[in-house]
């Protein structure tokens, strides 16, 4: 009576299954060598079924269903159902099907897929030199900037976080504090174009976005549209004043802001890559003035209270104007190194645990949820919207990687939370009259969330 056996080619010693009966008729399909009874041979071990779905999964190759499908049943064990196929050797699978006379291979380990050359270092590695390279950019951009701008030094780190984040701020600051400047010598540093705009009720569109004109040829006479871009058209733009420039132009720089383009006569302008703006009201600004709107406030992504100088800083910005000092800052980074920057931060991982932390912190400043704290019902009309918690979680990562972390953590949420929130919290008149502040309720806000990561 025919049964199956193992085999064994005396040439390669590959282990075949075969029929007892066809042994003497059969060839080894691997390099056609005579083959004998291999009773005692053992049997190559069967790997694990999801071990090797799973090696292919993390390897460069994807494994899809159809080849998953396959490996289950080469290494399912002889005279199982998933086995009543010939099993075909990784490498053959052109190959014609074998005929009942072949022997059928036992089931062998597909070799592993074909890894690329080691790079210097993996992946991780990369983004982990990456960000300390990011650190160390940021640290020579606040030297430089420094040693134009005396003090504000937490200015410039939260408009450079930001800038990391892809996102706008709207300053508050009275007239002569070094904002100009400061804008200005942060464009110097990332080698980045400057426009400065100052906004005035009769300021007109075209002297934003640009206009379309006519060009004649030197040589033919033919005349062609063109169009001349205006100030708005550069990587770093300061709105000084921004209350007081006409809501109509308030609404185009905004759509800008959101959309990086600009339509003009029809035709869609995009704006420079990277592209951040810095709109600058004078909180002492009472005749003439065009007061934005809470929901145009909720576009920027922060909101910065730029003070006076420290009495130190003060002096020392008197020595060098006395002395007429001249100090210009040197490029550190370039618009490709900004643009990889940002592109860096914005695959940093954010934990569960900060996401439901963010969450919390939003949520709770809003009086007409579940469990809000007395206080805010007391003193808040509306919360904060969901812009605000994406906001939270994208400058969270932008500071994390000024930090040095791979990863986002509570820390990192609750250090740019007062400038996310405080244009966005809206109090009632009670707390006005009560002379309760946004950056009070944020506090208070901060300190019942409490931290779970």
């Amino acid at each position: 009576m025919s049964e199956k056996i193992v085999v064994k080619c005396k040439g390669c010693a590959s282990i075949f299954h075969a029929l007892s009966d066809e042994l003497a008729q059969l060839r080894c399909p691997q390099c056609d060598g005579e083959l004998e009874a291999a009773d005692a041979a053992p049997l190559p071990e069967k790997p694990n079924f999801e071990e090797t779905v799973k090696e292919y999964t993390f390897s460069d190759k994807k494994t899809t269903p159809e080849e998953a499908r396959r490996i289950k049943e080469q290494f399912s064990p002889p005279g199982s159902a998933s086995s009543s196929s010939p099993s075909i050797p990784p490498g053959q699978g052109q190959n014609p099907q074998p005929s009942s006379s072949s022997p059928v291979p036992a089931p062998r380990t597909p070799p592993a897929p074909a890894s690329p050359p080691d790079p210097e270092v993996s992946p991780s590695d990369e983004d982990a030199r990456d960000i300390r390279q990011l650190v160390s950019a940021h640290e020579r951009i606040a030297s430089n900037v420094a040693d134009v701008v005396v003090g504000q030094n937490d200015v410039l780190h939260e408009i450079l976080v930001a800038i990391l984040a892809r996102g706008h701020c709207l300053i508050e600051a009275v007239p002569g504090v070094g904002k100009t400047r400061l804008l200005q010598s942060i464009s110097e540093a990332l080698s980045l174009s400057f426009s400065h705009i100052h906004c005035t009720p009769d300021l007109s569109l075209s002297d934003i976005v640009g206009t379309g004109a006519i060009q004649e040829g030197a040589k033919t006479g033919a005349k062609t549209p063109d169009f001349l871009p205006g100030s708005i058209f550069a990587n770093m733009i300061l709105l000084d004043g921004f209350n007081r420039m006409p809501p109509k132009l308030q609404s185009v720089i905004l759509d800008a802001m959101q959309d990086r383009q600009i339509s003009v006569g029809g035709a869609i302008h995009m704006l420079p890559d990277p592209f951040f703006v810095l709109a600058v009201q004078n909180p002492i600004d009472e005749e003439g003035i065009f007061p934005l709107a809470e929901a145009q406030q909720d576009c920027f992504l922060f909101k910065i209270c730029m003070g006076y100088p420290s009495e130190d800083e003060e002096k020392l910005v008197m020595r060098r104007a006395a002395e007429n000092q001249i100090v210009t800052v040197e490029p550190v980074l370039d618009r490709d190194n900004l643009l990889a920057a940002q592109q860096l931060v914005s695959k940093v991982p954010v934990p569960d645990a900060v996401i439901e932390y963010a969450a919390r912190i939003v949520r709770a400043t809003r009086p007409g949820t579940p469990d809000t704290a007395e206080f805010v019902k007391d003193w808040v009309a509306w919360g904060c919207g969901p812009r605000a918690s994406i906001n939270l979680v994208c400058a969270a990562k932008a500071l994390a990687s000024l930090r040095g972390s791979d990863c986002v953590s509570c820390d990192d949420v609750s250090g740019v939370v007062p400038s996310v929130l405080r244009h966005r919290l809206i109090l009632n008149e009670k707390a006005k009259g009560e002379g309760v502040t946004p950056e009070q309720v944020t506090e208070m806000i901060l300190e019942a969330s409490g931290k779970e990561a």
